[in-house]
């Protein structure tokens, strides 16, 4: 059911993106960080959201979009803009990001991915 829920999220970010060449974009540093988690609950998790933003700033990581799922509302991702992988690396695993998980209310590890946009060029 995992791998399921994560190709619903890809297909999602793709959409939300437009059309993204993958074979292209394989090789440029990525401009965008994806995070899916579950949470017990969103209206305990979002205050513990909007006050970790001091922290992205901090870590250069910039305008978080929130979408829920239609059928688990729960079920979270955000796409956050990043500078480069290592800094979104850096921040996903930082000792406080992961408390304020706790303190949101995040179910299990969250799921972390990396794109990179590309537009596709006219014929």
């Amino acid at each position: 059911m995992r791998m399921k829920q994560c190709l619903g999220f890809l297909a999602f970010i793709v959409l939300a993106f437009g059309m993204l060449s993958w074979a292209e974009a394989k090789d440029k540093k990525p401009h965008y960080m994806t995070v899916q988690f579950s949470i017990s609950d969103y209206a305990a998790w979002r205050p513990v959201f909007d006050a970790a933003e001091p922290m992205r700033v901090a870590a250069n990581v910039k305008n978080p979009r929130i979408y829920r799922s239609a059928d688990k509302p729960n079920d979270i991702l955000v796409i956050f803009d990043i500078e480069s992988k290592k800094a979104g690396r850096a921040w996903i695993d930082s000792p406080s990001l992961r408390s304020s998980w706790a303190k949101g209310g995040v179910i299990g590890d969250p799921i972390v991915g990396f794109i990179s946009f590309q537009q596709m060029r006219e014929k």
